[in-house]
């Protein structure tokens, strides 16, 4: 069947688009030309998807494994800056016999092939958003990680790339596939175990330490650091280590609430029935007792200002107690949700979860697999070149990776505080006041200073979705300026509106 070219952007385009230093791409406001309309979504064609990987280290790895198990896709391309990931995967693909792939340190050059009908991105998160761009812009189908968005504004030029370009763009939420979530979701929407009142995000990850290093990180001789910075500062980062910790420091990632909770924040909007964004936001919290280079918190509390049910994130990288190797646990969950309604609660996440009367005992067990026909879901929209079964639209990832951004821009903008502050800022939102009484304790057991490592309290932030801005509260001048960043030409995102 012949390939319809019906998305806006041809390859000579793009490469215009992507040129280093292209005026098309200078200044993160300028307009990229697009369609007001929504397009069709184009075909491939062949009854086979090619696919080029992007970013292939540990995620993007494992994503190489998963492509590998589909019948209806076949991988053509693989780009890594780090030559050590390209030849490591390679390897793996020769192990399975597949021998004709071509291999790149610059994604650019994979949306130049026309052997390539669709990207899987699994790269640093301030990569995610300017790949699936692009990827559009050279009309390849989209499957980009979470968080898919680094800030704010990419959040917004992501709810606008799919329809502009004609392409299936899924994101990384795999536990929108769950098997077992999907019903269960669907019952609570419902009304089926009473109102929900209260959801606690419960995210406990036993993390350690990165350590101190004694200058800016030595960039290994097969990494391609200029690409691997890409939109972010050309800066070596003061860590001892390049890969993953990137996590942690604000140039490049956002810490655990940008890492795991994106996944447990998309679960929360998915069984609220994927509301507008919420009207306030808290944070309280730091990084306590790792004494390391890193910036972002390991431990957090967060209100969601939803009307009509109190949310909060309880965010937990420090151990159960001293030396013991592993995370606490609330109601028996580590990484999920506990969703209290008016009749019990229900407590999971991926892979599924119970439903319990008011007494604690099992109601209904709901048994899942952690999603795992989302990468068949994707690939099922290509083909029938139909986005409207959909399950992790990037429009909703995109809406879910602002609730991380939100949090960390309330503690990026907040303030030391004390006790009574913290006890006064979650006065009347009785969930937080319980959460804040646990935090404390479980700081508490990890032998906190609170005098030597003071709190953070960030907020209330208050957000107008109109307006793409923050209004009111707690330093919101400030939070509004991290909305969007500097980006270093050429690697700079578009402005799509």
């Amino acid at each position: 069947m012949s390939r319809l070219r019906t998305h806006q952007f041809n390859r000579r385009d793009f490469l215009k688009l992507t040129a280093a230093g292209g005026a098309a791409l200078l200044g993160g406001c300028a307009t990229i030309p697009a369609t007001t309309r929504k397009l069709p979504i184009h075909r491939i064609p062949s009854d086979i998807v090619r696919i080029g990987m992007i970013g292939i280290g540990g995620k993007g790895s494992s994503e190489v494994s998963e492509v590998l198990k589909q019948k209806n896709a076949r991988i053509t391309a693989l780009c890594d800056v780090d030559s050590t990931h390209v030849q490591s995967n390679k390897a793996t693909l020769e192990k399975h016999g597949v021998k004709d792939v071509a291999t790149f340190t610059d994604a650019r050059k994979v949306l130049e092939r026309d052997d390539v009908d669709a990207i899987i991105i699994s790269t640093p998160n301030h990569w995610h958003a300017l790949l699936a761009i692009w990827g559009c812009q050279a009309g390849k189908h989209v499957y980009v990680e979470k968080p898919v968005s680094y800030n704010l504004f990419e959040s917004r030029q992501l709810q606008l790339v799919a329809g502009k370009y004609g392409c299936v763009v899924q994101a990384g939420t795999q536990n929108r596939s769950d098997v077992g979530l999907i019903p269960a979701f669907a019952k609570l929407r419902s009304g089926a175990f009473g109102k929900i009142k209260r959801i606690t995000i419960v995210v406990y990850r036993n993390r350690t330490s990165i350590g101190r290093a004694p200058g800016p990180c030595v960039i290994p001789p097969t990494v391609d650091f200029d690409l691997w910075c890409g939109p972010a500062p050309k800066v070596p980062p003061h860590r001892l280590k390049l890969h993953y910790d990137w996590h942690y420091f604000w140039a490049t990632g956002g810490g655990e609430i940008s890492n795991q909770c994106p996944h447990e924040l998309d679960l929360t909007r998915w069984v609220l029935g994927n509301p507008p964004p919420p009207r306030r936001i808290l944070t309280m919290g730091g990084r306590f007792n790792f004494h390391d280079d890193g910036e972002a918190p390991n431990t957090a509390l967060v209100i969601y200002d939803y009307p009509g049910v109190e949310v909060v994130l309880d965010m937990r990288s420090l151990p159960a107690a001293p030396g013991v190797d592993e995370s606490p646990a609330w109601k028996n969950q580590r990484t999920g949700l506990v969703i209290d309604t008016d009749q019990g609660y229900f407590a999971g996440g991926r892979g599924g979860g119970k439903f319990f009367d008011r007494d604690g005992k099992p109601v209904e067990v709901f048994h899942g697999d952690g999603g795992e026909d989302h990468l068949p879901n994707f690939l099922q929209a290509i083909l029938k070149a139909d986005d409207s079964k959909l399950r992790a639209p990037v429009a909703q990832g995109a809406d879910s990776a602002c609730l991380s951004h939100f949090a960390n821009l309330a503690y990026r903008t907040g303030h030391a505080t004390n006790l009574g502050e913290m006890k006064n800022a979650v006065s009347g939102n009785s969930a937080a006041s319980e959460l804040l009484d646990r935090t404390l304790e479980h700081l508490k057991i990890n032998g906190w200073d609170g005098k030597a490592e003071p709190m953070t309290l960030g907020g209330w932030l208050e957000w107008d979705q109109e307006k793409y801005q923050f209004t009111g509260g707690s330093n919101f001048d400030a939070a509004n300026a991290l909305i969007t960043r500097d980006y270093r030409a050429p690697f700079v995102v578009p402005n799509l509106a």
